[in-house]
């Protein structure tokens, strides 16, 4: 398994290692050793990245942290392959969160060529939607 040190961490997420850690302390992030013990520095995985880019896509639009808890905790439940790298292979799967007047949506479409992904289709204002493309987070960190 890869892991990723905190300088590479800053490089590929674009978030400052005091947010990251931040995350870390917070619980919004799990590591697999979330105390590497006295000059030992935390190793993330891929899926933590995925999960740190996600984190910030959220905080961005205004979602509160208690909030994305939530959201990332109920998305690993129900497709925890979302965070996962492997699961992004060419024609595969396509996932994105969608949180939109206070509900949160988790969206799997199978990938068609030449076709556009339409998530929100059944909602009446998309403009008040927050879409977190999670596929698209993946293929721009790998």
């Amino acid at each position: 398994m890869k892991t990723f040190r905190r300088k590479q961490v800053e490089e590929i997420t674009g978030i400052p290692w005091r947010r990251v850690a931040f995350y870390v302390a917070e619980g919004l992030v799990p590591l697999l050793d979330p105390h590497p013990g006295r000059g030992r520095e935390h190793r993330f995985t891929e899926s933590n990245l995925i999960q740190l880019s996600v984190i910030k896509e959220l905080a961005a639009a205004g979602v509160e942290l208690s909030r994305i808890r939530g959201v990332l905790a109920a998305g690993l439940a129900k497709y925890p392959e979302m965070f996962e790298r492997e699961t992004y292979r060419p024609g595969g799967p396509l996932y994105c969160i969608v949180v939109y007047k206070g509900r949160v949506f988790y969206g799997k479409t199978e990938h068609v060529p030449g076709k556009p992904e339409i998530f929100l289709t059944d909602m009446t204002d998309q403009r008040a939607a927050i879409v977190v493309n999670v596929s698209k987070i993946v293929g721009d960190i790998f």
